[in-house]
């Protein structure tokens, strides 16, 4: 699960759908009857997700990846990293290789800083 382009407006419906995919994902780690979802949102979700199944670790590398798009598109509207995460231990940081090249791509995608700021 990728964004269509790298530019903001996509990027940010991305992070949306990625947020419903992890809720959804998180609902199936659970006993059937304790899940708080309907199947077949459920159904709609991960097939677009289409990478999922009950596997936690996987749930674990698309929240991490997640993370780390959320930073990138938060330090590129303007954002200190303290302000996005104030909080952050030692052995859990983020990858900033990952978060230099998506915001590389943002950089190339959106010349304009200005039109973020009416968008937001």
């Amino acid at each position: 699960m990728q964004p269509v382009t790298f530019k903001y407006q996509d990027v940010k419906s991305f992070l949306k759908q990625a947020s419903k995919v992890i809720s959804a994902a998180k609902q199936l780690r659970k006993l059937p009857e304790n899940q708080k979802i309907s199947k077949t949102l459920v159904e709609d979700i991960l097939k677009e997700a289409h990478t999922y199944d009950d596997n936690p670790w996987k749930l674990f590398l698309f929240r991490q990846k997640i993370r780390n798009y959320h930073v990138a598109i938060s330090e590129f509207r303007g954002k200190t990293r303290e302000q996005i995460e104030s909080k952050v231990r030692e052995d859990n940081r983020p990858d900033e290789t990952l978060i230099a090249q998506i915001k590389e791509e943002l950089t190339k995608a959106n010349p304009s800083k200005e039109d973020l700021k009416d968008a937001a």
